[in-house]
């Protein structure tokens, strides 16, 4: 079953909220509207591409425990929704690039953004989320 583009946008918010929370970490309980806060680094109520990619480059570099600049199985099967490996491995070697992750969550930031801005919204958020919660 692949994840849904809504629910894989979740993860990456999950990911600013819970700063890649690792297997040696407790995880912090999920709060979209902190998450949207942490993000949304100038504080204009939008999360725009450039403020996205930011927190998604530091989310990947702290995932990559080996250091080598990759995301093996391994490491990506620490972060939330981790069944979207073989999306994020676009090239097939076994391995997820910066480029591969980012691409595969800017896909889920597009499907998010309903007005078709380039920026989300708290309410595009919101509705994320529960679209991600639901069965």
């Amino acid at each position: 079953m692949q994840p849904s583009a809504l629910s894989i946008l979740l993860a990456s918010l999950m990911l600013v909220v819970n700063g890649g929370a690792w297997a040696d970490e407790p995880a912090k309980t999920f709060d979209p509207r902190a998450a949207f806060a942490e993000t949304d680094k100038n504080g204009d109520g939008q999360i725009e591409h450039d403020e996205f990619y930011e927190r998604l480059v530091d989310v990947f570099f702290g995932a990559d425990t080996n250091k080598d600049g990759f995301l093996g199985p391994d490491e990506y099967r620490q972060l939330p929704f981790s069944r979207a490996f073989k999306e994020a491995d676009a090239n097939g070697d076994g391995r997820a690039s910066l480029p591969e992750f980012v691409r595969v969550r800017f896909r889920q930031f597009e499907v998010a953004d309903t007005t078709h801005d380039g920026e989300l919204s708290l309410d595009e958020v919101l509705v994320t989320y529960e679209e991600g919660k639901k069965p």
